[in-house]
């Protein structure tokens, strides 16, 4: 059963509903570790599980633009940039001047002082019958 698709019962602000997910391990004879579309693992009894025939969505794969690696994106994720970029309003490339560092002195804050009791302190009056040094 190690390898198949399933649906999951998935928790979410006490509203039961199901993810999918494939089966990575198998714990005894009724639980197993299942690893979501998303990438979330969790454990999950048998009974919080059923087989399913859907096949897992499709990850897209783009280069990226600082490194050599590349690494899947849902398509949801592209809309999300999609929508935040186009939202987003364009700068144009203004060079920035930053002053050398030994133009800027460093600022340090002073310590602050903690505020302590001022009201006398006795001892217990249980302590009463013992001798301090």
């Amino acid at each position: 059963m190690v390898g198949e698709r399933v649906q999951v019962r998935w928790y979410t602000n006490n509203k039961p509903t199901w993810k999918f997910g494939t089966i990575a391990n198998k714990y005894g004879r009724l639980h197993y570790q299942v690893r979501l579309d998303n990438g979330y693992v969790l454990k999950r009894h048998i009974n919080q599980l059923v087989r399913s025939n859907v096949k897992p969505k499709k990850k897209v794969t783009f280069k990226d633009n600082f490194g050599n690696e590349s690494k899947p994106i849902e398509l949801e994720e592209i809309l999300i940039r999609h929508e935040n970029h186009a939202a987003a309003p364009q700068q144009a490339d203004v060079p920035v001047m930053v002053p050398p560092a030994e133009a800027a002195p460093q600022v340090v804050p002073p310590a602050r002082q903690l505020r302590r009791s001022q009201r006398p302190r006795h001892l217990p009056r249980h302590f009463s019958d013992y001798v301090w040094n």
